[in-house]
């Protein structure tokens, strides 16, 4: 045992740990505490204690809190000699957690007090111990060994599992007109091209069935492996119209007939379509289940109704459209007398068009025009009365299109080069009103009132089979608790029906009418309830709401 020497002694008076000595044991990790009795010793205490062994440079030991008041006591007494081991040098620590799911492991190190830090070595021992075996993240259980005191560090991943995709249908055909404007590559919209209609041939390939995929298990930290879940199966519909599995290989779906393609569920259906020369007295009014293109032109007094599409390569006259879809009219609409300035009775030779989504057309003149989308006009509308749920774009081209006379109206926006003309011609334009949306409010309202009543009655009968048990049929009860279950789902539907509703009849406010060149006077412009008249003609600009007031900027 080596000695640690004492520090200078007091010359005068008694002075604290007289007698007392610290030294190191063999090993180097273990301080021994040695007394021999000494006259004028004075007591100690943990503070001097403390003081002594930081002088000594043996502060970074552990004491052992017993031992060290066993040594103040002996000391305090005075009375023998003693040697006590007060403390002891530590080595570093590890400890493992794995989380519950196995999925990770993390290390903590406790730093070494006078001994050793915890090596690499031994934490790869104590991974091994732990059974972990896959995922272990070797920087990380460097940079911990370096850093010799870590909490809670992730030196182990486990792998998940990667579940199967479910299988798909991928679509085969271009489906390319929408019931709206195109947009181009670089963003681009134009508002006067929809594109033709797409049209398949029998036989031709619809759809492909994309088999799910079986996924690619994964792995814990012990190394258990986890399987993947496969995806989901996809099947064809049953039964689709005009298509049918291809006999060849059951993966794709072929068209058993020429015609338009259309989206189902679970696959495509085909609709019909037909190829007309023209529309005459010779062939009659043509109404068709699915789509209809006409090469020539429709005479006045024609009707033409499809579900579909109705594309028309010549003019119409004073005749009526009717599509479930889009409208395209390669040449003009003429009707036989200008339909806002003739009553009811008299505008028997107007033409009158209704589309389900938007009409494209060179230009239109004395007639009646609806469309659930757009109406897009390239040069002209002339005395005729347009109602859009969207959009009026009139004019190819900036300061291109005239509207003169008639109303035209849109739910969120109407943009013309001129509107109006010097001969004052008065003409009504208004935006932010979609009588549509409003009619569907009303019906919808009427419908909630309606299921309210009958929510109503449903829950007095079974209150009433609450408080009389046994007096209802157990049948007849179950049909009511199921009639209940409907009446709830039917009352959610209408709460998100109305408030769709509600969220575009509150676009209105960003509603806007465009003038690309000049508005002439007589021309009035309708937000809602508030009108602008115009006295004197303006030059390009854009009408819209500020603040509930019309602005002309």
């Amino acid at each position: 045992m080596s000695a640690i020497p004492e520090p200078p002694q007091q010359a005068e008076g008694r002075e604290a740990g007289l007698g007392l000595s610290f030294a190191l044991d063999e090993s180097g990790r273990k301080l021994v505490a040695s007394y021999s009795p000494a006259v004028g010793a004075a007591p100690i205490d943990i503070g001097w204690l403390e003081r002594r062994l930081d002088g000594l440079g043996l502060s970074f030991l552990p004491l052992d809190e017993n031992a060290v008041a066993e040594l103040l006591r002996r000391y305090n007494a005075g009375d023998e000699a003693f040697s006590l081991e007060i403390g002891e040098a530590r080595d570093g620590e590890a400890s493992l957690e794995i989380s519950p799911d196995k999925m990770e492991a993390f290390l903590t190190l406790t730093p070494p007090q006078g001994g050793k830090p915890v090596t690499r070595e031994q934490v790869a021992q104590l991974l091994q111990s732990k059974g972990v075996s896959f995922g272990v993240l070797g920087e990380e259980v460097e940079r911990a060994v370096a850093a010799e005191e870590v909490k809670h560090r992730l030196v182990a991943a486990g792998q998940p599992p990667v579940n199967g995709e479910n299988g798909r249908l991928e679509t085969l055909v271009s489906l390319a007109v929408r019931h709206g404007p195109f947009s181009d590559e670089q963003g681009r919209v134009d508002y006067r091209e929809l594109g033709g209609i797409v049209t398949v041939r029998e036989g031709e390939r619809l759809m492909r069935r994309v088999p799910p995929t079986l996924g690619l298990a994964g792995q814990n930290v012990l190394g258990q492996v986890i399987p993947a879940k496969p995806g989901q199966e996809v099947m064809f519909a049953a039964r689709l119209a005009g298509a049918r599995q291809d006999p060849d290989d059951p993966d794709y779906l072929i068209a058993t007939m020429a015609g338009r393609p259309v989206p189902a569920e679970g696959g495509m259906n085909v609709e019909p379509t037909i190829t007309i020369e023209n529309v005459d007295l010779s062939l009659g009014n043509v109404t068709f289940d699915g789509s209809i293109n006409i090469k020539g032109g429709v005479q006045m007094g024609m009707v033409v109704r499809a579900t579909g599409d109705i594309e028309i390569g010549g003019m119409v006259e004073a005749a009526t459209l009717d599509a479930g879809g889009n409208i395209i009219i390669r040449g003009g609409v003429i009707g036989h007398v200008a339909g806002a300035d003739h009553s009811p009775e008299e505008r028997v030779g107007e033409a009158r068009i209704r589309c389900g989504g938007s009409l494209s057309v060179r230009f239109i003149e004395n007639a009646v025009v609806e469309a659930g989308d757009s109406i897009l006009v390239e040069e002209l509308v002339l005395q005729s009365e347009l109602a859009a749920g969207n959009l009026v774009a009139v004019g190819k081209g900036a300061g291109k299109g005239r509207i003169i006379g008639g109303e035209v109206q849109a739910g969120k926006e109407v943009q013309a080069g001129v509107i109006g003309s010097p001969a004052d011609v008065k003409t009504r334009i208004a935006v932010g009103v979609n009588p549509r949306l409003n009619d569907r409010l009303r019906q919808t309202v009427r419908e909630q009132e309606k299921l309210a009543r009958e929510r109503e009655d449903v829950d007095k009968l079974l209150h009433f089979s609450e408080l009389n048990p046994g007096k209802i049929k157990e049948e007849t009860l179950g049909r009511v608790h199921h009639t209940r279950e409907v009446l709830e789902q039917k009352a959610v539907f209408l709460q998100q029906e109305l408030e769709d509703i509600q969220a575009q009849i509150s676009l209105a406010e960003e509603a806007r009418v465009l003038i690309g060149k000049a508005l002439h006077s007589n021309v009035f412009v309708y937000f809602g309830e508030k009108y602008y008249q115009a006295t004197d003609d303006l030059g390009p600009g854009v009408f819209f709401l500020r603040e509930g007031e019309i602005v002309f900027e």
